[in-house]
């Protein structure tokens, strides 16, 4: 389900009138229903490299706002990161491109230089144990998932959904945060207490972990 607002509401360059966009919706949603989840995924990929990319620098005006807004939600640690970082450069870095510091070093050098040199670990460092500690299962409830929820910060993650909009669809729509919360738990409880296959692993990363 965190997927599902992204996909739904991806921007498309080609519809700007009202009711076209909630056609194009419309048919998001009939596709969701349908389990078309492959094709929509595509198109909102691809919605979103035609979109075109803002490169200007963000005005006093729009600052206030963003700032007038993460302080209005509570979130003041984001709201005093972004009005003391926000005249920093920033951006990606390829690996062959120069990096500030130090002078005269790409960033893939440096990098290098933080990773530390391979090495055979001490024979005493491995701890022999005839016998297995006891495996104790982990209880995760809804109500574990309902503590999180509250404590959740920070923008969007892999799946481009906000903190703020996680929190909501977990907290906020009654029946269904209940069944969502019951999914949440049960996926926690299966990955710390069972060998997962590398199947199911696999496909609960694929797509930058939105499933």
């Amino acid at each position: 389900m965190t997927c599902f607002a992204p996909l739904m509401l991806q921007k498309d360059k080609h519809f700007s009138k009202s009711t076209d966009i909630r056609r194009l919706i419309s048919r998001r949603l009939d596709m969701w229903a349908c389990g078309q989840f492959e094709i929509l995924l595509q198109e909102a990929e691809l919605c979103d490299k035609n979109l075109p990319k803002n490169s200007s620098k963000m005005s006093d005006e729009q600052a206030v706002k963003v700032f007038s807004r993460l302080m209005l939600e509570n979130k003041i640690r984001e709201a005093t990161r972004f009005l003391t970082e926000r005249q920093e450069s920033g951006g990606i870095m390829s690996p062959d491109d120069d990096a500030e510091k130090p002078q005269g070093k790409t960033v893939m050098e440096v990098l290098l230089s933080k990773h530390p040199d391979q090495i055979n670990p001490d024979e005493e460092a491995f701890v022999e144990c005839e016998e297995l500690p006891i495996f104790l299962d982990i209880e995760i409830t809804s109500s574990h998932v309902v503590r999180v929820a509250h404590r959740l910060s920070g923008g969007a993650g892999p799946s481009g959904l906000s903190s703020s909009s996680l929190q909501d669809m977990l907290l906020k729509f009654g029946n269904h945060s209940a069944d969502l919360r019951e999914a949440y738990a049960a996926l926690s409880r299966r990955l710390a207490n069972y060998i997962v296959p590398w199947d199911e692993i696999r496909a609960l990363k694929a797509k930058r972990f939105v499933a």
